[in-house]
Parts: C-alpha cells; sequence; structure tokens
C-alpha cells in the first residue's frame, strides 16, 4: 500500500502506526524506501526482552522523511507512542494513542500531551503538525477526546477534516468487525497553509485503517533554493503564486451552508455564555477571558470559512 502511495502521490513524508517491528528489524524501512530516510522507534523492545511475545502490545511508529530534505530536516523526539521531527519552521508530530479497554489509557494520554506540550513550546515559533491514530473520536464524550480538544484549543490547532467537510468520513473500517469509526486525525496550527485533506481509500490494504493524506503550500525560505517551495508534494512544487478568489453567493448552496453554520456556531455561543458565567463568578481571571476570546474568534472563522468552502463556489 505505501508503494501504491508512494508512486501515485509522490509524499515527501510519511507518518506511520503500528509498522509493528521488533528493534532488530527496523532496518527494513531503510532496506525498502530507498528514498527516504526513517525515525522512529519500535515498541516492541521490553515484550520481546522479557520473553516469548504474549497477547498484542502497540506496534510504534515511524516517520518517513524524502531523502532531498534531509538538509533541512531535525530529528527531535523519538518515544514508544510519537516522533517528532523539524522540516524547516514546521514541527510534525507523529502520534499514536492508547485504544479504549488499555489500562491507564487517561493517564497515558495526559502523560504524552504533557510531553508534547513541552516540545511545542520549546518550538513555539514553528508551525505545528499532528497526525496519527488518536483511537478515539474528537466528537464523542469520550475523555480522551476531551482532553485531545482541550489540547488543540491551548494550542490553536485545528482538525484538517473540519476544513474540508467533505473528507469527514469513517478512517476504521474493520469489515470482519463490522466496525467502523473516525479515529484517524491531522491537527494543523493556524497559520499552516492546507490546500489539500484527502481520506484515501487504495485497492490494496491490509489494514483497517484508510490513510490520510494532507498537501501544504509552503513558501519558499528567503535566500535559500528549497525543494519545498510549493508544498509537501513533490509533483507540485512550483512557486506558490496569490489568486484572488471570490465567493460566488448567487450559486451557493444557502440552505446547506445555514444549516451548517447553525450546527456548528451554537457550540461557540454556548462556550461564549459558559465563559461569562464563570467569570461573573470569579472562577477565571481576565487572562482567561482574553485566551478564550482569542481561541472562540478563530473557531467562529474557521466554521465560516469551512462551510463556504463546501457550499459556496469560488
Amino acid at each position: 500500500m505505501l508503494d501504491d502511495i508512494i508512486n501515485s502521490e509522490q509524499p515527501d513524508v510519511i507518518l506511520v502506526q503500528e509498522h509493528w517491528l521488533t528493534p532488530h528489524k527496523l532496518s527494513n524501512f531503510k532496506k525498502y524506501f530507498t528514498d527516504y530516510f526513517s525515525f522512529g522507534s519500535s515498541a516492541m523492545a521490553s515484550c520481546t526482552e522479557s520473553g516469548f511475545l504474549r497477547g498484542r502490545p502497540f506496534g510504534g511508529v515511524m516517520s518517513l522523511i524524502n531523502k532531498n530534505l534531509r538538509k533541512y530536516t531535525e530529528t527531535i523526539c523519538g518515544e514508544e507512542r510519537f516522533v517528532i521531527v523539524k522540516i524547516l519552521d514546521y514541527l510534525l508530530i507523529d502520534i499514536y494513542l492508547p485504544c479504549s479497554g488499555t489500562a491507564d489509557r487517561e493517564d497515558i494520554c495526559a502523560d504524552l500531551l504533557d510531553v508534547i506540550s513541552t516540545w511545542r513550546e520549546r518550538f513555539c515559533d514553528c508551525r505545528c503538525i499532528i497526525g496519527g491514530d488518536f483511537n478515539t473520536n474528537l466528537d464523542s464524550n469520550d475523555p480522551i477526546a476531551t482532553q485531545l480538544n482541550y489540547f488543540c484549543r491551548d494550542y490553536s490547532l485545528t482538525r484538517c477534516d473540519d476544513m474540508f467537510p467533505s473528507e469527514k468520513v469513517n478512517t476504521y473500517v474493520n469489515v470482519s468487525l463490522n466496525r467502523e469509526s473516525c479515529i484517524d486525525y491531522f491537527l494543523v496550527s493556524d497559520d499552516c497553509y492546507v490546500t489539500r485533506f484527502s481520506v484515501l481509500d487504495p485497492e490494496v490494504n491490509m489494514s483497517d485503517h484508510l490513510p490520510l493524506l494532507v498537501t501544504l503550500a509552503i513558501p519558499q525560505p528567503s535566500g535559500t533554493s528549497s525543494p519545498l517551495a510549493g508544498n509537501f508534494d513533490n509533483k507540485n512544487s512550483k512557486s506558490l503564486k496569490a489568486v484572488q478568489k471570490q465567493l460566488r453567493w448567487d450559486k451557493s448552496d444557502s440552505i446547506s451552508y445555514y444549516s451548517y453554520t447553525g450546527s456548528h456556531l451554537q457550540p461557540i455561543a454556548d462556550a461564549v455564555n459558559s465563559t461569562v458565567l464563570k467569570f461573573e463568578a470569579n472562577q477565571i481571571s481576565e487572562d482567561d477571558v482574553r485566551l478564550c476570546i482569542d481561541t472562540l474568534y478563530s473557531s467562529v472563522v474557521l466554521v465560516l470559512q469551512s462551510a463556504a468552502d463546501a457550499y459556496v463556489p469560488k
């Protein structure tokens, strides 16, 4: 499947979760993907070191980066459940969160997000992209989803499926168990220019997860001849040109637009009311209110932009 995606999409970066390789087999990435260098971990070291392998441990994460980007890439941190690399001024985080039923799941998630928060704050001048298997539906009431949504709010991260509503589909599809859900995501900071987001459905796919594809438009760094002059997709690496587009409201699907904005703006309105009540009750400070205003403003803009992308031609 990865070979097919590489041939068809030519991705510059591939984020892999649950590769299931033991430590001594990690060299397979170098052996089979010769155009990429890899950074990641096994997550099966403790299992193989303690005797016969029993049960079903989680399978580790690995980031593959096109060798053309090696001189622009800095490896930051790699642990069993996440890998962080820096390419130009982009911080890329490949993540695998614990699945339902995992012992101490909420604590593991909280600890992991604390570590990622530390790195995010250390590289606060970088744009940020987080992608992987979150093992929870972010629109649900699952405690993990709540933790992640607070994390997104605190660090001004936006879900790519919210930016491209037509791609808001189930990413986990297990035919034999008759189960499917949306548990894989890409989160991006507000300063990332996402030009495409797709949930792929390859003909050859032995996984019960569908791969996600994100294309970013990346300005050429000053004084360099960076291969990232266009975006993360090599085949479209032409310089980004400014194009002025006009929303054609006269040709819009206004009923769907109002329905979409009505349902998505209501939670923001509820958040405003909640913030006011907490402030009046002296439960939060003025600084908290200012942060909330910025977050809510960004949320309103995002809803309007997403609705326009879905129902108003340009």
